[in-house]
């Protein structure tokens, strides 16, 4: 079970895949885990070197102190810190709604450390300061559990619940073991988050994924990220919410496809139901 001192936090990862391998960074969503990546690493280790981590205070990675808030450049900076200490200096990233912002901050920031980009269900700003003001307060004074169910709703459509109780479970298993002090830091980064200028500043082929019954990150939201990404493809998922992003592996097949390797187009792009040019399949499906 590894672990990396970086400054203040005690980070959990786990990296699989062949040594000299591409490497590939997920990172996942406020209130979950490196769990939430589960169904679709086994496939990707056998041609990729994988890491994922548990953000502060997520899984079991180390809380930060109470009233701590994260910003975005500090966590995408962790990131970054993280490839470092494991020798990984140019990875592909995938992000899922708060991790999405954070692979993009990293994007921005240092472009040289970016391959490819994969962003699922986030936008350039996700809620409002009040949400987020509001979950803090209420994580604060009564903990997870409350909110619980509200944030599931938020993951997950209600026939995924019917038809994967079992996982479904799973899922409010990981946001319960969340520390307070880390899902209100991870809270007070989403509700400070502004990336309309470090979309710019992206130099990396990005594919934007999102869920058509996603109530977090609206359809017009993630293809609004799109377009503000130079060359970036939108990829919009017929029936799904966000936890059903991150679990496409058409997705991810974007960031080593020979396609995705040729020069950013000047306008975003959508893919739709059959596939596309650039050779990120839109139309499969997984449960």
């Amino acid at each position: 079970m590894p672990f990396v001192a970086l400054g203040l936090d005690n980070v959990h990862y786990q990296l699989a895949g062949p040594p000299g391998a591409p490497a590939l960074l997920l990172i996942h969503s406020l209130g979950a885990s490196t769990h939430v990546f589960d169904a679709i690493v086994p496939g990707l280790e056998r041609r990729m070197r994988v890491l994922r981590y548990d953000l502060p205070g997520h899984g079991l990675s180390s809380p930060p102190a109470p009233g701590r808030g994260r910003t975005l450049a500090e966590l995408a900076a962790g990131a970054a810190a993280l490839c470092g200490a494991l020798g990984i200096a140019r990875a592909h990233l995938l992000g899922l709604s708060l991790g999405g912002q954070i692979a993009l901050e990293l994007a921005a920031a240092t472009p040289e450390r970016v391959d490819r980009l994969v962003l699922c269900a986030t936008g350039v700003r996700i809620g409002s300061e009040a949400l987020w003001s509001e979950r803090i307060e209420a994580v604060e004074r009564a903990g997870i559990e409350p909110i619980a169910e509200g944030v599931l709703a938020r993951w997950t459509t209600p026939e995924f619940a019917a038809r994967a109780p079992a996982e479904h479970a799973g899922l409010r298993a990981q946001l319960l073991a969340t520390s307070r002090s880390g899902y209100a830091a991870a809270c007070a980064a989403l509700r400070a988050s502004d990336l309309r200028g470090a979309c710019a500043r992206v130099k990396a082929p990005a594919l934007v994924v999102a869920g058509e019954r996603d109530p977090a990150v609206p359809l017009a939201d993630a293809r609004a990220l799109a377009g503000a990404i130079p060359g970036a493809r939108f990829a919009p998922r017929r029936r799904t919410c966000s936890w059903s992003s991150s679990r496409r592996p058409w997705a991810l097949s974007f960031s080593t496809s020979s396609a995705a390797r040729s020069r950013p187009q000047r306008r975003s792009r959508s893919c739709s139901s059959a596939g596309s040019r650039s050779g990120a399949r839109c139309s499969a499906r997984r449960t």
